[in-house]
């Protein structure tokens, strides 16, 4: 027992370093494969014109880079070789002559691109003057393979090159790590509305430096791949000093050193801080807890050793010799125990690393393994010499009583300094709790197990207090059964050190077991919250409509499929996320807490209410007006404003107005395929800011064939703009002869009257406060999926937006996609994010399918994965290794009233034999000893797991459960689950077994045969 109990003090105390340094490897691991490869690598790069380090060629430039890194070899170690790069992107200015929109371009060479890019047609290019587009961009302005295109810098004067177009490829997943921190592939519209195609790729870097002259600047970088796996949590330290020192030395070489590392290695640190934290406070209490148990053992087996040692001293052994028999055997086996603990320590964190921890973790042998081994074994020396002390220091006379003595006034000052430290622990337990998790002290921490202790001691006094009262009283009224249970518990130190051991291990299991379900559970809520769905796709689409248009194809019916679109805007001291769904689907695909199917159909309902459907045009489109009031001073326009899915709105002129009756018509370039007919409006004469008033009557409305007349007699279907200034008067009317406009403005900008294919407000569901000035407003103007203001109408409120998180809006994807596209390009906008949520009934080949239909899919997560990632955070770890504890001690616990119950049998035995001679019936003895050992068990473990239940309830509100950095998502404080049921049933059996274990081993010493001589 001396043995076991010294290897799990030594094996408790290794776990601290050992589990410690494991996990914070763990999660240095998963936080860097999380990284994007934007983030998680380093790029060294340059810009400038001829006699820059950006002109000089990319071979020799790269030798320059890698001999300059090899000068640190922290930093060298772990990252990856270099893809070198070059491209005409410096200033945004390079263009594409001689097709329809002269777009801007990025003409780029890069290290092996060609392995990298799936060819949709002709080859790759090999030589000087020789190019790659895209198959869409080569599509959009009609190139095809073999042309030859001229593309300059877009300075004045420069001639520009020609280039030959040798291939077309299709634009592959930028997630993968080859592409690195460039958007290579955003075609669609910039900020300014110029047309912008994918990058051109060339076979050469002198290709790029010669669109233009030798002002021209161009930018030429190195971009170094993390190898996450080979990052040691010890080398952190190092690689940031690397960073540091190498970005001075390139600042001397006109190059700049750009990395997301510093900020991942923070964010990781607040888990790896906080797991360094909370496992000591952890296994410290393990540790006392077997030093404790220590201590009664050698007690007990030096109070049964007593007449032994009284014989010695009789003998004539001084002090230095009787210490030396009493306590020799102890001690070495507590020196034997020491390797066998440190295997076992280390043995259980490589379980756990392989088992649970990030793939590729094992355990390390960090240097305080063996400092902390020594103070386990100090400890548990300490602990075995004051338990046989007090034996050992007795005269001869009391070794040789079978009473036991009673206990000191140094054991009440102990118990009383521990009670006023629970007490205190209790305190700032409950002053954390009130101050909504503002307590972090060490003592706070240590409030469960502290505030068990207090409880345990109490108990102990209390029930030692009742049992003489009740010894007397049963003695008075004759009772035997009662006077002997009572009696045992009174007069015996060691059950009254079981009761605190008892109360201590079940309060540690039951609030480690509620902790762990409450954790399991918010860990399973945030996963929901987090992905919004059972699984999600972070695919690449070409604007909204594009990805709707391929999910209902591979999902018509709408079963396990939906498009989303998400992206956030900084707002205040935070960012605000603005996610738009598919909301038809809502119900069968999203995961939304505390929220039924029937809920979700409701609010999907509410997001997109029926409307009169988009106008879709392809022209010709031809309008006839009459024109009642014209006073402006040039010549005004009667436009249309249209746009097709994902681009830049155009306004369309139809003719000059004139007053009277007249038609108008008008061609639609780009149309072909169909556009949105945004609205019909007016326009000033180009360069003039004239004030205007006018009043027109549209009568007829015609596309092509297509007679589009009834829509302009259909009231609510055309309105004023939401966001009309002050300097604009407009009413919008129609009526049986048409739709009337009249209008006065000294705006600059262009009157359009639009067509509410979509409510004027868009309904959104919110989460958090409304992101306006009136934090309570209902309507209300906010950026939306483009970047641009559009405007809002709250439908609703919840704690939390799935994908959002709690400062969230959530909003209709086709309805704020064509909202946006009134005013601007939704394709190409780098920060918006496009994804398909999936729930479990997804078929296995739905990459596949998006794929057929141009959606490619970039990267994936699902419930489990994340859930799986959420275990390996420093909460659930430290959760993880409480609950391991809390069984120990329960172990511990049960294992200390089998040996109290074996070591004091023999000593029992000569009593119960007395009883049975002096005529005490079998069944009063066996009912005494059974009803002693039931109370002296059963009160402290229900106290023990009320204790427990205390500590839950005052510490959980102060402790993260899924994030270190504190939950942000809300937390559900709900113990409902299988695991505090299952470890206390499994914790009742075994001390209901110890208790049959000593009323059998009772009686079966109590026979009247141990009272003949040399039954000993």
């Amino acid at each position: 027992m001396v043995l076991g109990l010294a290897v799990v003090a030594v094996a408790a105390a290794v776990l601290a370093p050992a589990y410690t340094a494991a996990a914070q490897q763990s999660m240095l691991t998963d936080g860097l494969r999380a990284l994007t490869p934007a983030a998680a690598g380093v790029v060294v790069g340059t810009e400038g014109s001829a006699g820059s380090p950006a002109y000089t060629p990319i071979g020799q430039a790269h030798e320059a880079v890698d001999a300059s890194l090899a000068a640190y070899p922290a930093l060298d170690h772990v990252l990856g070789s270099a893809i070198g790069a070059v491209d005409s992107d410096a200033d945004g200015s390079a263009r594409m002559r001689g097709v329809p929109d002269e777009p801007v371009v990025r003409l780029a060479y890069r290290d092996e691109v060609c392995d990298h890019l799936d060819l949709a047609a002709g080859a790759c290019p090999a030589a000087r003057g020789e190019v790659m587009l895209s198959e869409r961009s080569a599509v959009w302005q009609g190139v095809e393979v073999g042309e030859t295109i001229t593309v300059d810098s877009g300075l004045p004067g420069e001639r520009g090159t020609d280039l030959v177009v040798t291939g077309l490829y299709r634009p592959p997943a930028e997630t993968t790590p080859y592409w690195g921190r460039t958007l290579y592939f955003e075609q669609g519209y910039d900020d300014k509305g110029n047309a912008r195609l994918d990058t051109l790729f060339v076979s050469t870097d002198e290709d790029v430096r010669a669109i233009g002259g030798p002002n021209v600047a161009v930018t030429s970088r190195f971009e170094y791949p993390l190898i996450a796996d080979r990052v040691q949590v010890t080398e952190v330290d190092g690689m940031l000093t690397d960073l540091g020192d190498w970005d001075t030395a390139l600042l001397l070489e006109d190059r700049r050193l750009e990395t997301g590392l510093p900020g991942a290695f923070r964010t990781i640190a607040t888990d790896t801080e906080a797991i360094a934290a909370s496992v000591p406070i952890v296994s410290v209490p393990l540790i006392l807890l077997c030093w404790f148990v220590l201590f009664v053992v050698v007690a007990n087996l030096s109070a049964a050793r007593g007449p032994e040692v009284a014989l010695a001293k009789l003998r004539g052994y001084g002090r230095p010799a009787t210490i030396y028999f009493g306590l020799a055997e102890a001690l070495t086996l507590i020196v034997l125990a020491a390797p066998v603990g440190v295997l076992l320590g280390l043995g259980l964190v490589e379980v756990t690393a392989v088992y649970v921890l990030a793939e590729g973790t094992h355990v390390s042998v960090p240097g305080e393994v063996f400092g902390y081994t020594l103070i386990a074994l100090a400890g548990a020396a300490v602990a075995a010499a004051f338990g046989a002390w007090r034996t050992l220091s007795l005269p001869v006379l009391d070794l040789l009583r079978r009473v036991p003595p009673r206990r000191g006034w140094r054991i009440g000052i102990i118990d009383g300094v521990l009670a006023a430290l629970g007490a205190v622990a209790l305190y700032q337990a409950y002053e954390a709790r009130e101050a909504d998790g503002g307590g972090s002290s060490t003592l706070v921490l240590l409030a469960p197990p502290l505030l068990a202790l207090l409880v345990g001691i109490v108990a102990a006094r209390a029930l030692t207090a009742l049992a003489r009262a009740r010894m007397s009283r049963s003695g008075g009224r004759g009772a035997v059964t009662s006077l002997l249970t009572w009696a045992q518990i009174a007069r015996r130190p060691a059950m009254r050190q079981v009761i605190v051991l008892i109360t201590v291990a079940v309060s540690l299991l039951s609030f480690a077991s509620i902790a762990w379900q409450i954790g399991e559970h918010n860990r399973e809520l945030a996963a929901g919250d987090t992905l919004g769905a059972e699984r999600v796709y972070e695919v690449t689409a070409a604007n909204p409509a594009a990805l709707i248009d391929a999910v209902s194809r591979i999902d018509p019916e709408g079963a396990f499929a939906m498009g989303v679109a998400r992206t956030q805007v900084r707002y205040g001291d935070g960012v605000v996320g603005v996610v738009a769904v598919q909301s038809d689907r809502l119900d069968d695909v999203a995961v939304w807490r505390d929220h039924d199917r029937d809920w979700l159909a409701a609010t999907g309902a509410a997001l997109h209410p029926p409307g009169p459907g988009p106008l879709m045009v392809s022209g010709p489109l031809a309008v006839t007006a009459n024109v009642s009031t014209l006073e402006v001073g040039r010549p005004m326009k009667l436009v249309a404003r249209v746009a097709s899915p994902g681009d830049q709105p155009q306004t369309v002129r139809l003719g000059d107005l004139t007053k009277g009756e007249k038609s108008y018509r008008a061609e639609l370039p780009g149309c072909e395929a169909g556009c949105q007919l945004i609205g019909l409006g007016v326009s000033r004469f180009p360069g003039t800011f004239d004030d205007f008033e006018v009043e027109l009557s549209i009568s007829s409305l015609t596309d092509g064939d297509t007679d589009l007349t009834p829509s302009l007699t259909t009231e609510g279907a055309w309105r004023r703009p939401w966001d009309l200034t002050p300097e604009i008067t407009m009413r919008v009317s129609p009526s049986a002869g048409g739709l009337t406009l009249q209008a006065d403005s000294s705006d600059p900008r262009d009157l359009i009257v639009e067509h509410a294919a979509i409510p004027a407000f868009l309904p959104t569901m919110l989460s958090g406060e409304v992101p306006a000035d009136d934090p309570y407003a209902v309507d209300f103007s906010f950026p939306g999926l483009h970047g641009r203001p559009q405007p809002f109408h709250v439908i609703g409120s919840d704690k939390i937006v799935p994908r959002g998180g709690t400062r969230a809006l959530l909003t209709d994807l086709s309805y704020t996609a064509m909202q946006a596209g009134s005013s601007a390009a939704v394709a190409g906008i780098s920060t918006l994010t496009y994804e398909v949520w999936a729930n479990a009934d997804a078929p296995l080949d739905i990459v596949d399918r998006l794929a057929a239909h141009g959606v490619s899919v970039v990267d994936y997560d699902d419930v489990d994965s994340h859930l799986e990632i959420l275990g390996r955070k420093a909460p659930a770890l430290g959760l993880r290794l409480y609950l391991l504890a809390g069984g120990a001690a329960v172990l511990l616990a049960v294992g200390t009233v089998l040996f109290t119950a074996q070591s004091a049998s023999a000593a029992r035995g000569y009593e119960v034999a007395a009883l049975r001679v002096a005529g005490v019936g079998r069944g009063v003895i066996r009912a005494s000893i059974a009803r002693e050992y039931t109370i002296v068990i059963g009160v402290p473990l229900l106290l023990g797991l009320l204790s427990g239940l205390a500590g839950a309830w005052l510490m959980l509100p102060t402790v993260p459960l899924v994030s270190a950095g504190g939950d942000a998502l809300p937390t559900v404080y709900d113990a409902g689950g299988p695991w505090p049921a299952a470890t206390l049933t499994v914790a009742l059996l075994g001390f209901a077994a110890a208790v049959w274990f000593a009323v059998g081993t009772l009686r079966r010493n109590g026979r009247a045969a141990r009272l003949r001589e040399g039954e000993q």
